[in-house]
């Protein structure tokens, strides 16, 4: 070959020979090794290369390697040093290496005659000769073979390699240079008016992208748990063979261990198939199905409840650490992660669905010249309308490069690969083992707007071909979701589908500033446009027409895409007079009806001539003014403004002329003037036939939808052939886009019409919501907004039945025709539809109150989370949704506003004339005399007197208006609502829906315990029951069924009826009539034991608002009954029930996650090996012997500038077969009382207060679930056990425990600041891991590492100089207790049969000069 021909592209030529050394030696292997080949991988660009540029992996484990070298001279010896160094090098680095190639671009030379006649006998194939014999001494097995010239230019010959060759040895046209120049050309052509870079915000499309290429953090997240997984099977692995030995040992279990055997195998299969799947992936071949070896044993349930029993019952550990491995896995989402690594692996196509102006065009814009920049992947934008229905791959590449027709398509795709393997030899993206492979991503933008669009869906399904010939190969397609053959799509295995939301790639709200900016637009007094313009491409057009203008008043009808280009073509047209000197009087819409034209043209073909245009353009009226010279001026102008594009067709002899060729451009115009035209045609009647070209065309079809709403003031809805033609929802949502779209006085008109049908059941209302009242809910004044919303729900007299259509989850499992089945969630989870801090009361933030009626736990915890951020950012607005919500009659919803006005009230606690505000609202509706009487809601009692408390303190109200806040609270002779046919149930059977564990858990046990069970206030409850019996004449009225009769009579009060909610079940037989609580406990299931179920029925929901009534009814009359509390009226209904806190919701944290994230403070080792000290009862005795106490300041004093209040660490050494395990807590004493505290310690009952560092706690008082955040905002909540006396003196303690229960989170421990502590320190918040003053400073942290159940550790740290000096000033001074535990470990006491420990406490104090510490010594 002539290597004075090898194209470098400006680089050294030692890179550009790897380089297509590493794509020829990759083909040989495809051809090779077609059938055995694993994967294949280029290292060099990694940097240090292990003596090969690239190698292959066979199935068997073995490796093929390539070296290049780029000498093209003759070969010095120097040089055949370096060959054999390589050589060496990659046999030490690839053991299994069966193969080696060197490349050189020239072949060996052999026997010559030198200068003076001699034969030259070290020729350079002798050198290479010794180089193969030399290694093969060493390794016998391998296979080193050379490629010089003559087998380097036979490799070129292969067909596959026709590309190569002509990449790197023809012609020097297809370079990176080329492709940006492509890119170039079109963002001033057909880009112009669709892409402005400065204005681009990377959304979904950008994120799907990169992860279809391979986006490395990505890439390296998913790789890190997929080892995180691989450490979890082996630890499974490591701790069942520990608990066979240990079975087998013990003689325990014989038949078990059979099991565990199968069970261990299974790990290890599925290590193995992991191993392969991580491979895979590190590699990017293809990934094989995920198969399941451990969960899918049938054996493994069993094993589990085996194990269960014997962790639990008899308490071994060996089995714990089994079954707490196979729980984490079980919680592995294999599925899911599987998913999410076949995103770069598996598929070679993806296609992007999105509506009109969602920013697709935009986005792979964005991407193709952001690609460009970084010269890693390789892209090509395409633009779908300039392919023609006869072009092949071939011709669009052609076209887009700018090439020459010469090329064949396997040639492109080979010469694309070649700049592909050239990128992977520049700049790799191998990080931690990952290996990104450069790709050439072929863009196809706007397959809707050409047809025939079965053409494009062959293409789709012709990649396959493509990509599985040409590895590095990947196409992106983008159009309107109509375009798409979806069934044939998701047939498709490697093809990915990403539909955009109808606010586009990135939401209108947040790109809207910088569009703003950008045209200098001034917006103000028009603030709404922010949330009602509704694409990318809709916010554009505003901005193009009020560009460097006051928008001034606009209407929202002003803003939909029809009205913008209407106005757009007004002012088009204008300056088209002016540009083609028309006079002014001319009032044809010129550019109007030309567009028109144009359009007809281009119905039946892509491309047209400008000869044919120019030729149709004559026959029209306005040809009078254009003339010749007119034609080439409003073409021109079209151009221009990108509703044309073209280019110069290249004649194909002598004697013809070049012609220029015409195709569309921007999209939403003709769809416009698709639109436009049926309209001005044809008058429209409810009976007329649409154009095809309009109803099969989404963006047309809604333009069209909003002219007849506009002129006719009809929505298409009634339209007897669209209603023949279209599915019902996607008749309603054209209908629905009208409606929002044009003036609120036309759309006004439709509000009854809206009502009827929002009434008519679930799914229509549901409909309505999410396409109609969300869109317009920030428009306060509109008819359709958030007001015609309230008016519907509002109309119910019964909760219950606005229930059945309104708060009920979505797909529930029936057959039927019911109301309240519905087929789509309510937007809640939308973006765009989440609360903005500018929202007004009555708009978005009413909308999302609604959803607090909800069935669905999950859905109202997020609803109260949002509502309390905007409160939040603006109190005073959250005041007047308070004032004008609270009335409605959902006591569910009336509860969570009420808990969303208490956490916001503490965290504004500083905004005054909010507290005045609510606080007076709270005295004369909820506190007044006679109100309070009948307000019996014990969680409504709660958050309002706390409320009121937090204007106490803050001195918005005095003394004696807090008094009339605090229970407990005067009474009448009022009965409750009561259901005496619920009587005949008990709390074991429970009644109709409000089943066993309502009426046992919820109901009769907590409620009969706390007000029933003491015996000294019999005659008041008797004298309860016997007004009840008396009314409703009942003989044998017990306080359960009392309770019972009570809580269902709250029920139906609500609304709930039998025939709806229950129906007629029996078991899914034929003929079976369902209610809907059996439904949804069908589909959803329920909780056990007393807890709120994720989904409840509807009979669950009220019976949890009765319990509620009945608290707070029982509370005036009865004296409470708690564990530690009698003889008294409830003074703090906290100690009745758990309430929920929203700002707690929104700090909750996934604490196991936390700790596993979270890195130990260990300033030295606990259970630290030591020498001699073997793992037998000896060595473990002996280690306990002469292991050290730690330091004890280093772990008071743990982190720099914090001191520890609290700590627990849990160290175990299970080679040693021993644990340690330290507790610190902490206290504060009077200066000068040490000696009295040290000789108490001498007294037996005061040492063994503190010799349990861990109980050294106070609690907060309360019987119930309490969160750190109500501990520390309610400070005339009291403390319990918050200190303890030596002496005279007082040992004050620092850190309290309160546990709190998280719907979906379960039950926390806290240990949190004492509340001396949280006083001296001006502690007024914390959520459980941050506490605060007052001015929002951070003054304690509670940090979590490790793993629950297992090593770990939890400490609270508190600033040490604000401790130290507040405790100063107060005289008092900080002691801690410690106490150290070193014990045999849990499986070493199994194995061995035996305890043994060494328990020290001490007590540790710092004075003037040091740290001192004091042994607390006791005998038990």
């Amino acid at each position: 070959m002539n290597w004075q021909h090898f194209q470098t592209y400006n680089e050294a030529a030692t890179r550009a020979f790897e380089a297509m050394c590493n794509q020829l030696f990759e083909l040989w292997i495809d051809r090779e090794y077609k059938d055995t080949k694993k994967s294949f991988v280029v290292v060099n660009g990694a940097g240090g290369d292990g003596g090969v540029e690239s190698y292959a992996t066979l199935v068997t484990g073995e490796e093929i390697g390539v070296q290049a070298k780029w000498f093209p001279d003759s070969i010095t010896t120097s040089q055949f040093n370096q060959i054999k160094s390589s050589i060496l090098t990659a046999l030490e680095v690839h053991p299994k290496l069966i193969k080696y190639i060197v490349c050189v671009p020239r072949d060996l030379s052999n026997l010559k005659k030198g200068k003076d006649g001699k034969i030259v006998r070290e020729t350079e194939y002798l050198k290479w000769d010794k180089i193969v014999t030399d290694i093969k001494s060493i390794y016998p097995n391998s296979n080193i073979i050379f490629w010089g010239d003559h087998i380097l230019e036979t490799q070129l010959q292969y067909a596959e390699a026709a590309g190569v060759r002509r990449y790197w040895f023809e012609k020097e046209e297809l370079t990176i240079e080329n492709l940006q120049y492509s890119f170039d050309k079109q963002k001033n052509g057909w880009l112009d008016q669709r892409y402005i870079p400065i204005l681009h915000n990377q959304g979904k499309i950008h994120k799907e992208i990169n992860n279809f290429l391979g986006a490395p953090e990505d890439s390296i997240s998913l790789l890190g748990k997929l080892r995180l997984i691989e450490t979890l099977l082996q630890k499974l692995a490591d701790e069942i063979a520990v608990l066979c030995d240990f079975l087998k040992e013990k003689n325990l279990y014989p038949d078990k261990i059979e099991q565990l055997y199968e069970l261990y195998k299974r790990v290890g299969d599925q290590l193995d198939e992991l191993s392969e799947l991580k491979n895979d992936f590190q590699c990017e071949n293809k990934l094989a199905l995920w198969s399941e070896y451990i969960l899918t044993y049938d054996e493994l349930g069993n094993l589990e409840e085996w194990m269960e029993e014997c962790s639990h019952r008899y308490g071994f550990r060996h089995f714990w650490d089994v079954k707490k491995l196979i729980e984490k896995l079980h919680n592995v989402n294999m599925f899911r992660l599987v998913e999410g690594l076949k995103q770069r692996c598996n598929f070679d196509k993806l296609v992007i669905i999105g509506g009109q102006g969602t920013g697709k065009t935009h986005g792979v814009a964005n991407l193709t010249e952001m690609q460009l920049e970084q010269k890693y992947h390789i892209p090509i934008l395409i633009q779908a309308k300039s392919v023609s229905t006869q072009d092949e791959w071939k011709d669009m590449l052609i076209r887009v490069l700018g090439l020459s027709q010469e090329w064949s398509e396997e040639e492109l795709w080979t010469a694309l690969e070649a700049l592909s393997y050239r990128n992977e030899i520049n700049t790799s993206l191998l990080q931690n083992e990952i290996r990104i492979i450069p790709k050439v991503i072929i863009y196809i933008d706007g397959v809707d707007e050409i047809k025939p669009y079965t053409r494009w869906n062959d293409r789709i399904s012709q990649v396959n071909v493509i990509t599985s010939r040409h590895k590095r190969i990947r196409f992106c397609f983008t159009g309107r979701p109509y375009a798409f053959d979806n069934k044939r799509m998701l047939s498709e295995k490697s093809l990915k589908r990403v539909v955009l939301s109808d606010d586009g790639d990135v939401p209108v709200r947040t790109i809207y500033d910088k569009y703003i900016q950008y045209y200098n637009v001034d917006d103000e007094g028009a603030k709404w446009l922010r949330y009602s313009i509704s694409t990318p491409y809709a916010l554009k057009l505003v901005c193009e027409l009020y560009a460097g203008k006051h928008i001034g008043r606009i209407e929202k009808s002003d803003i939909t895409v029809s009205n913008l280009l209407r106005v757009k073509f007004d002012k088009l047209n204008e300056e088209f007079k002016t540009i083609a000197g028309f006079e002014e009087s001319t009032k044809d819409q010129i550019v109007k009806v030309v567009l028109i034209k144009i359009n007809d043209i281009f119905e039946t073909q892509n491309e047209v001539t400008q000869a044919k245009i120019k030729s149709v353009l004559r026959e029209l009226d306005v040809y009078r003014f254009l003339g010749e010279l007119g034609l080439d001026k409003i073409l021109d102008f079209l151009e221009k403004h990108s509703f044309l594009q073209s280019y110069q067709k290249c004649a194909k002899s002598f004697f013809e002329e070049n012609e220029i060729i015409y195709f569309l451009g921007i999209q939403p115009v003709y769809d416009y003037l698709k639109a436009l035209r049926l309209f001005e045609r044809s008058q429209y009647t409810e009976n007329l036939e649409l154009d095809a070209q309009v109803l099969e065309n989404t963006g047309a079809l809604q333009m069209y939808s909003v002219m007849v709403l506009e002129n006719y003031g009809k929505i298409l809805w009634d339209n007897k052939f669209c209603q023949e033609h279209l599915y019902e929802e996607e008749l309603f949502n054209v209908s629905a886009f009208a409606l929002i779209n044009v003036n609120k006085d036309i759309s006004g008109k439709y509000t009854e019409w809206l009502k009827k049908l929002m009434r008519r059941n679930a799914y229509a209302l549901s409909l309505t919501v999410n396409k109609i009242i969300f869109p317009l809910a920030r428009d306060r004044e509109h008819p359709l907004g958030t007001m015609i919303l309230n008016q519907c729900l509002s109309m119910f007299d019964k909760s219950a039945d606005r229930d059945v259509i309104w708060s009920i989850p979505s797909n529930l499992k029936v057959d039927g025709d019911y109301p309240w089945i519905r087929f789509e969630d309510l937007e809640y989870r939308n973006e765009s539809y989440k609360l903005e801090k500018t929202d007004c009361f009555d708009g978005m933030p009413l909308v999302w109150a609604w959803g607090l009626t909800s069935v669905d736990n999950e859905q109202r915890a997020l609803i109260r989370k949002e509502i309390t951020k905007w409160g939040i950012e603006q109190p005073e607005e959250f005041y007047k949704l308070f004032e004008y919500f609270v009335g409605v009659n959902d006591i569910q919803a009336k509860t969570d506003i009420f808990a969303i006005a208490m956490s916001i009230t503490y965290v504004c606690r500083n905004n005054h004339s909010y507290l005045k505000l609510i606080s007076k609202w709270l005295r004369h509706n909820i506190f007044q005399y006679g109100k309070i009487k009948r307000m019996y809601n014990a969680a409504i009692r709660y958050y309002a007197r706390a409320i009121m408390e937090c204007a106490y303190s803050e001195g918005v109200i005095n003394s004696t208006q807090i008094c009339k806040c605090r229970p407990p609270y005067r009474i009448d002779s009022a009965l409750l609502p009561f259901a005496p046919e619920a009587t005949v149930g008990t709390r074991m059977s429970g009644y109709k829906t409000m089943d066993y564990d309502l009426a046992r858990y919820v109901l009769c046990d907590p409620i009969s315990r706390m007000f029933f069970s003491n015996r000294n206030y019999k005659r008041e409850v008797d004298k309860i029951i016997e007004m009840y019996s008396e009314k409703y004449q009942l003989q044998n009225l017990t306080s359960e069924k009392w309770i019972l009769g009570s809580a269902f009579g709250q029920i139906k009060k609500a609304g709930w009826c039998e025939e709806v909610f229950y129906g007629k079940p029996n078991g899914g037989k034929s003929g079976e009539i369902l209610g809907l609580d059996i439904a949804i406990s069908r589909t959803y299931g329920s909780a056990t034991h007393g807890s709120m179920s994720q989904i409840m029925t509807i009979a669950e929901k009220y019976t949890w608002c009765a319990k509620m009534e009945l608290l707070g009814y029982l509370a005036d009359r009865i004296h409470y009954c708690g564990y530690e509390f009698s003889n008294e009226y409830i003074d703090d209904y906290g100690r009745l029930e758990d309430y929920v806190n929203p700002c707690q919701e929104m700090c909750q944290i996934d604490v196991e996650k936390v700790m596993e994230e979270t890195d130990w403070i260990l300033p030295e080792e606990l259970a630290p090996s030591i020498i001699g000290c073997g793992y037998s009862k000896e060595g473990i005795r002996k280690w306990l012997t002469e292991s050290s106490i730690p330091n004890l300041k280093k772990w008071i004093k743990i982190q720099e500038g914090k001191v520890t209040l609290f700590g627990v660490h849990y160290v175990s050494n299970e080679l040693q077969g021993v644990t340690t395990m330290m507790w610190i807590s902490s206290g504060l004493i009077h200066k000068g009382t040490i000696p009295s505290l040290v000789k108490s310690l001498k007294n037996r009952d005061f040492a063994v207060e503190l010799v349990n560092a861990a109980d050294f706690l106070a609690y907060p008082a309360s019987d119930c679930y309490v969160s750190p955040l109500e501990v520390c905002w309610f400070d005339w909540k009291d403390e319990r056990e918050s200190n303890i006396l030596y002496g005279k003196n007082e040992l004050y303690k620092n850190v309290a425990k309160c546990t709190c229960d998280i719907q979906g989170k379960g039950e926390t421990e806290y240990k949190i600041p004492s509340k001396a502590v949280r006083k001296m320190m001006g502690i007024v918040s914390g959520d459980g891991y941050h506490y605060y003053n007052d001015e929002g400073i951070e003054i304690a942290s509670y940090i979590d590492a490790g793993e629950h159940y297992g090593d770990s550790q939890h400490m609270l740290l508190v600033d040490e100089d604000i401790f130290i000096s507040k405790s100063s000033e107060l005289e008092l001074q900080p002691i801690w207790i410690v106490r150290v535990l070193k014990e045999i470990s849990n499986k070493a006491r199994e194995r061995f049969d035996t305890y043994m420990d060494r328990d020290e406490t001490y007590l540790v104090w710092k004075n003037s000069k040091c740290w001192q510490k004091r042994r607390i010594e006791w005998e038990d």
